[in-house]
């Protein structure tokens, strides 16, 4: 949930999110749950370590030593979030106008870094899904028929282009990428339950469809993803001749 697209965005600071205001009680019910199933499991831990602890007292014998097994896990599995302030003070620009300003400019900047990062995040998601059903529709080179894919291999893609404009209209990001994203679009059209089975039945779509988005990918990944990613996102890929 802490990187789920739906509540947060990317930025610079280690340890640190964007969210919206109107996203904050939904994340903090959400976080609430999590923190209580993670307090659950770790009840199950202690009342069961008493019986691990027993274990290896038989299994090392005189190498056992107790202060090794000095570990409560309902005081030490935990974990916190908080929702610190990312305005600069009004009181620095009292007390000094150049410095204010100077942390105004560099707020800015971090900002805009937090948008290309989110930006990135979306471009790779976008090409790794694309690259995903583009090799299930390849046939390989010794001729063999393309590769079976499930239903929500076409799904993820629909839901990745719903989400992105989601994005695109709540946060003002990712507009370089809204040209991509129509079209995608254009190549699959709108979402359509029966496109899975049209796919596998169909060979003349396949090879539009796999034309079509292969051309999409590689745009997004020469012309809008920065060089450190493309290198983790595409290890390898079939291409098609």
């Amino acid at each position: 949930v802490y990187t789920d697209p739906r509540f947060t965005l990317p930025y610079p600071t280690d340890g640190c999110r964007l969210i919206l205001e109107d996203k904050i009680l939904e994340f903090e019910e959400r976080m609430n749950d999590l923190r209580a199933a993670l307090a659950r499991a770790a009840h199950r831990m202690a009342t069961a370590f008493e019986g691990i602890k027993a274990r290896q007292l038989e299994r090392l014998g005189d190498a056992y030593n107790d202060s090794d097994y000095d570990f409560d896990p309902t005081r030490r599995v935990n974990f916190s979030w908080s929702y610190p302030s990312l305005e600069v003070s009004e009181y620095l620009q009292k007390l000094s106008p150049a410095i204010y300003h100077r942390e105004v400019e560099h707020m800015r900047l971090q900002f805009e870094e937090a948008c290309r990062m989110k930006e990135q995040e979306m471009a790779e998601d976008t090409v790794k899904a694309l690259d995903n059903l583009v090799e299930r529709l390849t046939a390989s080179q010794s001729g063999d028929k393309p590769k079976t894919f499930r239903d929500n291999t076409v799904a993820k893609i629909f839901d990745l282009l719903d989400e992105s404009e989601k994005q695109l209209s709540e946060n003002q990001i990712g507009g370089s990428l809204r040209q991509y994203f129509q079209q995608v679009k254009k190549v699959i059209g709108d979402r359509d339950n029966n496109l899975p089975n049209t796919l596998r039945r169909n060979e003349a779509l396949q090879r539009t469809v796999r034309t079509g988005l292969s051309a999409v990918a590689d745009a997004i990944f020469e012309q809008a993803l920065d060089a450190p990613r493309r290198k983790v996102v595409r290890k390898s890929r079939v291409k098609e001749d």
